[in-house]
This record gives structure tokens, sequence and C-alpha cells, in this order.
């Protein structure tokens, strides 16, 4: 798969980034910007309040010198954005910088409208090779319910593994 990518600044957020929009057939992956993290944190959205919340605290690590300002890219919110409407369907996360293991874990979900119609597995391939791309990472993880049988499903078509788990959880790799 080949990512194609629209330079833009809507991604660009305090002067920081310049980061590619991700497009595929049917999507965009649309990285977004501080600000409108805040806006989305202000309208109640519970995942963007704790990201934000993630965001400054480590932005205020810079100071100390215990975090790398280019990492702040790891706690920003993506939505999956269909094309031919302009539609938000759903939406993915990183959950911070790659490990010592060059790691970096995701989150995804897909508005129940617009689940089984290839949409999540689409954009899951796209943002982990994506993710590939970037410096220090290796591999892309996710923390899946064994319950969740559609996201074990979306996981295992990325071309993800599991390689641990616990009484709740299954660790998938790629």
């Amino acid at each position: 798969m080949t990512i194609r990518s629209l330079k833009t600044s809507r991604c660009k957020s305090e002067g920081v980034f310049d980061m590619d929009i991700l497009k595929t057939n049917r999507l965009k992956l649309v990285c977004l910007t501080y600000e409108d993290m805040c806006q989305s944190k202000e309208n109640g959205n519970e995942l963007a309040q704790d990201f934000v919340n993630a965001y400054d605290y480590h932005k205020a690590l810079i100071q100390t010198g215990k975090f790398h300002e280019k990492d702040l890219l790891w706690f920003r919110l993506w939505d999956i954005v269909q094309i031919t409407d302009s539609i938000p369907i759903g939406g993915i996360c990183f959950k911070g910088p790659a490990n010592d293991k060059g790691q970096v874990e995701i989150g995804y979900g897909i508005s129940d409208e617009y689940q089984n119609k290839g949409y999540a597995t689409e954009a899951i391939r796209t943002i982990i090779e994506w993710a590939k791309q970037q410096e220090g990472v290796s591999t892309v993880m996710a923390e899946i319910e064994k319950v969740n049988l559609p996201s074990q499903r979306v996981a295992a078509k990325c071309g993800m593994n599991v390689f641990d788990e616990n009484e709740e959880n299954l660790y998938w790799l790629v």
C-alpha cells in the first residue's frame, strides 16, 4: 500500500508540526491540531480531554529536558474522514511515543453505522504504515479486549499477531 499524503497547515499546531494528512482511496486520516482537541474537549469529548491533558503535561516536561518536543506528535488524535462526504466516521490515537523496544500503541474506533465496511482495516493499515516510517518506531501494538471480536478481526487483517494476553485483553503486534 502506498500512502498518498497532502501537506497542509491543518495539522500545524503552535508552529511545531507540519504533518501529513494521510489519504487512501476512501478515507482521509486527519491529525487534529492542539486547538481542535481543545475544542473537542470543550464540547464534552472525554477522549479529547485526556489527550489535551497528556499533551499539556508532556509539553511542560520539555522545559525540564525530560521530554522531547518532537514526541508531542504521539499525543494527538486523528479523525477518520470519509472522502466522498467529508464525514468523520471514526478516530485513531496513539498512546504515547515509542517505548525502548520501538513500539507505539494505537487505539481506534469506527461509528456504528460505518462498521463492517472495511473502513477500520483501511485506516489502521494506513496509520501502521505511516507510524513505521517515523523515527524510532519499528512496531505497532494494540491492546484489544478478548470480547471485542470485530477489533480482533481488524488487527488480524492488518497483519497483527497476538504476542501476549492477560485475563481480559489480547496484545497484538505488527
